[in-house]
This record gives C-alpha cells, structure tokens and sequence, in this order.
C-alpha cells in the first residue's frame, strides 16, 4: 500500500558514523552505510575499538 505521497516500500538504510571530539568539534572518521545494518555497525564498532586501543 501506498503512503500519502505515492511511495511504497519505503525503509531506512542506518548509517553508522565514528566520530572523534577535538577541541569541542566532532569530526566523522569515517561513515559505514549498509543494507544489513548488524554488519554496518559491526564495521564502526571495530574501527571505534582500533582508535580506542593504545598504542
């Protein structure tokens, strides 16, 4: 069934972003975008862990 505006089967992509906090500014590392959003937010889950490790 249609919406109001004549679309059907609309859904939302989530889109995961890592970001970092320098001096009161957030910047996005990087933006993982995927159908399967569990892989999505898999992808910046690790990548949020590789940043938070110490070197």
């Amino acid at each position: 069934m249609a919406d109001k505006y004549g679309c059907e089967d609309l859904y939302v992509i989530p889109k995961y972003k890592v970001q970092v906090r320098i001096m009161l500014i957030w910047i996005t590392i990087k933006s993982f975008v995927d159908a399967d959003s569990d892989y999505a937010k898999n992808c910046a889950n690790e990548l949020q862990d590789k940043l938070n490790e110490k070197i």
